[in-house]
């Protein structure tokens, strides 16, 4: 019997052993150092600069990674942050490991901040550097996590709680988005994205690609039809599909445009049973368009902010409702004054 027990204390004693060593050698051959020099270094190519609040470290449980405490992204010559995070995790695949390779499986995102009031003057940027460059597809090998995330724009709330999951990005391989936030108003928000995206020379494509935007219940939009990216800003979008609000549905077609000063607009055709609408808007008006449609009652469609036409047998302009509608505008007018838009505009078809 006592041999028994220092047999089996002799196992324990080199399984601990083992693990020990296991843990030792995982840890160095992690090299947080290499890790975060690599993602520094790509980083900088990209104009920002990245700060850690304290020097990256191993984690072992639950997936071998580097842990990044206290990430920020600011733009250079800024101070303000773009992006800050309490902790980072850059999942390292097991084979990569082994070889030595410093290679980034997931990338995953706890309690992360974006301000997109930093984040759009860094893309304009990076569309003026990269005019006339190519696209060239990223690759996601086992995705992105992001959890109980925030975006503001300067001290303006736009999105909390939010999640984020991707899939693989490769080349001719299924591709899904999957998000889901609380608008300032605290309505839920869901955005799936589906799509298939290739290289094709120096043209990025995602086709088919299929898109649903929902508000809790309707309103809701789903899209199919496809995006094609040919560098810098150059993207060319169609697509079609269904508005679903509690009082109908509406036929709609959603068309990039490029206007002669650079700017990026989107055409925008709805159709109802009583109401059309041909539409050129901006990014942000479009998305300031969606949050009044999200807080209506659902009697009537919203007005959006107008340059081009829109004919409706009722439409709804927050305070007051107008029946017997035709707008046409060759000037964007103001969501505030929306009213005074329409009144100025009204005829009776």
């Amino acid at each position: 019997m006592r041999r028994g027990r220092r047999v089996l204390a002799i196992v324990l004693l080199v399984v601990l052993l083992a693990a020990i060593a296991g843990v030792v050698a995982v840890r160095s051959l992690l090299s947080p150092q290499r890790f975060t020099a690599m993602l520094r270094d790509q980083v900088n190519a990209m104009g920002l600069q990245m700060q850690l609040a304290a020097p990256a470290s191993p984690s072992l449980w639950p997936h071998i990674a580097i842990r990044l405490n206290g990430l920020g992204l600011r733009r250079n010559g800024t101070h303000e942050p773009m992006l800050t995070a309490d902790e980072a995790f850059l999942v390292v695949p097991w084979s990569g490991l082994l070889r030595g390779e410093a290679r980034i499986e997931k990338l995953q995102i706890h309690a992360v901040q974006i301000d997109l009031g930093q984040v759009q003057p860094w893309l304009a940027g990076l569309d003026r550097d990269n005019a006339g460059s190519t696209a060239k597809l990223p690759t996601i090998e086992a995705g992105v996590h992001v959890d109980d995330a925030t975006v503001l724009k300067g001290s303006t709330l736009l999105l909390r709680s939010l999640s984020l999951d991707t899939g693989t990005l490769r080349p001719g391989q299924n591709f899904s988005l999957a998000m889901q936030a609380r608008d300032a108003d605290n309505r839920p928000l869901e955005l799936r994205i589906d799509s298939v995206p290739e290289q094709h020379g120096a043209v990025v494509s995602l086709d088919p690609l299929e898109l649903y935007l929902a508000a809790g219940a309707p309103p809701s939009l789903r899209l199919k039809g496809h995006l094609r990216w040919s560098g810098g800003a150059q993207v060319t979008a169609s697509m079609q599909g269904i508005l679903a609000l509690e009082h109908g549905d509406y036929t709609s077609r959603i068309e990039t445009q490029r206007t002669s000063d650079g700017e990026t607009r989107l055409q925008l055709v709805v159709d109802g049973a009583a109401t059309h609408m041909n539409l050129s808007l901006a990014p942000d008006d479009a998305w300031h368009w969606w949050q009044r449609i999200s807080a209506q009652d659902g009697s009537a469609l919203a007005l959006p902010p107008v340059l081009g036409s829109v004919r409706a047998d009722e439409l709804d302009l927050g305070a007051v409702k107008i029946r017997g509608l035709l707008i046409e505008s060759g000037a964007p007018a103001a969501a505030g004054s929306s009213a005074a838009a329409a009144a100025a505009s009204v005829a009776s078809p």
